[in-house]
């Protein structure tokens, strides 16, 4: 695999991200749709998944022919049949590697010292519990770009906090400002922050990867989607005004 230019290296018009490899450990939407830009933009993006705990979006309308409400899981689903996934994933390769042993873990850090990136979305403790904490990434890829996308960050009196989209659109406020006037909130009936969050990750992992082209150096971003959720209500409350 080509390494990554160097520090004020000129690229081909057109090139994009051609040349960085991404070792994706992420799921759900806020991760998975920001690494789909990087995807999307030329990276080689590796989506590491567990055979035996699918992604949730895999089990998940929309699929073609079999007409369900969002939400409304199949237990057991054609691993490659769900709309959902394939939108999340598109232009990503994909591989499953078991986590919990020796081969698996040793499988990931070889990966790992061939990539440029390390993305993930998991609860706080999830990757120190495998061993992959930033020093150790660096250790393996010393440029390596650490990229970290949970609800409620990884310091703070609510690190410890579990969250989905819908979740960071409550506890933000955006939930409480949807709705008619005069009427209770009615909530939204989508992710709708695992969606604007995931861009803005894109928009860090971009930037992060601009700073390691100047420097040379591999940072380590840490992203909050409920940080932006509170953003987007503020913003909502002004301008309703």
């Amino acid at each position: 695999l080509a390494q990554p230019p160097g520090p004020r290296a000129r690229r081909a018009p057109g090139a994009g991200w051609r040349g960085w490899r991404v070792t994706d450990f992420c799921w759900m939407g806020v991760g998975a749709c920001a690494t789909r830009l990087l995807a999307d933009f030329g990276a080689e993006v590796i989506r590491i998944e567990d055979r035996n705990r699918l992604d949730m979006p895999r089990r998940l309308p929309i699929y073609k022919g079999d007409p369900r409400t969002y939400g409304e899981e199949d237990a057991n689903p054609d691993p490659n049949k769900g709309g959902l996934f394939n939108n999340y994933n598109r232009n990503k390769l994909g591989v499953t590697i078991n986590m919990r042993s020796p081969k698996g873990r040793a499988l990931t850090d070889r990966l790992i010292a061939s990539s440029s990136v390390v993305t993930e979305n998991f609860a706080p403790g999830v990757m120190e519990r495998w061993g992959l904490t930033f020093e150790r990434l660096k250790e393996l890829s010393p440029q390596v770009i650490f990229a970290r996308m949970s609800g409620f960050g990884h310091s703070g009196p609510h690190a410890a906090y579990r969250s989905y989209g819908p979740i960071v659109q409550a506890v933000s406020g955006i939930s409480h400002i949807s709705g008619l006037p005069g009427l209770e909130p009615s909530g939204w009936g989508l992710s709708y922050m695992d969606n604007e969050a995931a861009f803005f990750n894109a928009s860090a992992l971009l930037t992060a990867i601009y700073h390691r082209n100047i420097t040379g150096e591999g940072p380590r971003s840490t992203f909050r989607p409920s940080r932006r959720g509170s953003t987007c209500s503020v913003r909502s409350c002004w301008t309703s005004r």
